[in-house]
């Protein structure tokens, strides 16, 4: 068969990119009507397919690595490929490479598994991915909070929520309320994956097998990516919002950011504490040795509030992840301290962070 090399190129970088896969692993690759199929095993499995010229059914399973960057050496823009005598022959120009089947017990591509539940949603939910990355957690002391969490909210509404219990992170996407669908964790690298890969699609599918694989595809193409279920139930992130919710301020998004980064510059703990004063909100520094006069501009106060005191991450975090160019910061919880954090226009996607004691 002969194939442009640069589509071949192509597939096999996002191949390489979005599997997860040991130093050594094989590709398996087949010929079937004029398409070349590849598929990469795996703890995450990837599909891909592209067209081939002059073809003839053809089965083969190669070293991956060795396989990429002979292609990626290839000197000319058409490569010519065959099987014989259980190689990979790879002919360019005069030259020719021939490459030893991989051991592996494939004997052809297995097709991406059947799905029992399916949504398409917008590259909206791709953003979210990308915003509530900062707010899972870091380490496995809680696995499913290493997660997303993905479930319908109501007819029509996807929510999304990540948390690493000590800040919160909620988007609420609009989607087909004709697909149904079963509330799912997607784990962290499986949402990074996303990220890059459909970074530029329009609409992706999201499917989940009986056995709860994930199935993930760009509407309209080829590629597909599958990835292990994971279990667990995830905690119920409503119950940090409670009937007493009310505004406190609103303020500038990029000045209140900058304002926390001066106060994590001069404070000795990574603490900001918010004091209301005639009008004014000021912000101070925890254990600081350097002396600092703190005021925000462009604030509304709603509602006096004794003194705030906030992880100053967590806090950007929070902030950095809401739409628009002011944020709003309300009362959520009595009880458990948390406060809301969001745009007062567009309530698309907010956060919640708890207080520190004063």
């Amino acid at each position: 068969m002969r194939l442009d090399r640069s589509l071949l190129h192509s597939s096999l970088s996002y191949i390489n990119a979005n599997s997860k896969k040991e130093k050594n692993e094989a590709l398996v690759g087949q010929v079937i009507d004029g398409t070349l199929h590849l598929w990469q095993p795996g703890f995450v499995r990837v599909w891909d397919a592209i067209a081939v010229e002059e073809s003839e059914p053809m089965f083969f399973t190669v070293h991956c690595d060795k396989f990429t960057k002979i292609v990626d050496s290839c000197p000319t823009s058409v490569i010519s490929m065959s099987v014989k005598d259980r190689k990979l022959h790879i002919s360019f120009g005069k030259s020719r490479v021939r490459l030893p089947f991989f051991e592996s017990v494939e004997r052809e591509v297995i097709p991406p598994p059947d799905t029992v539940s399916q949504i398409v949603v917008g590259s909206d939910f791709i953003r979210s991915l990308s915003s509530g990355l900062n707010f899972l957690a870091k380490t496995e002391h809680a696995p499913q909070l290493t997660c997303y969490y993905v479930a319908p909210l109501s007819p029509g509404i996807l929510r999304v929520t990540a948390s690493d219990a000590m800040k919160v992170y909620i988007s609420d996407i609009e989607y087909d309320d004709s697909q149904t669908f079963k509330p799912f964790l997607l784990p962290k690298e499986c949402g990074i994956l996303m990220t890059k890969m459909f970074s530029r699609s329009k609409e992706i599918s999201i499917g989940l097998t009986e056995k709860g694989v994930l199935v993930l595809s760009e509407v309209g193409s080829e590629r597909v990516v599958a990835s292990p279920p994971f279990s667990g139930n995830y905690p119920d992130m409503s119950k940090l919002i409670d009937d007493s919710t009310y505004k406190l301020f609103k303020a500038n998004k990029k000045e209140l950011q900058n304002m926390i980064q001066l106060v994590n510059i001069t404070s000795d703990m990574r603490q900001v504490r918010f004091s209301q004063t005639n009008n004014n909100l000021e912000l101070y520094a925890t254990k600081s040795q350097i002396e600092t006069d703190l005021v925000l501009n462009n604030v509304e106060i709603f509602k006096e509030f004794d003194d705030l005191n906030f992880n100053a991450d967590f806090f950007i975090d929070c902030v950095s992840a809401v739409n628009g160019d002011d944020v709003v910061i309300s009362h959520a919880n009595e009880r458990m301290k948390a406060y809301r954090i969001d745009n007062d226009e567009r309530q698309e996607s907010y956060c919640i962070v708890q207080a520190l004691s004063s």
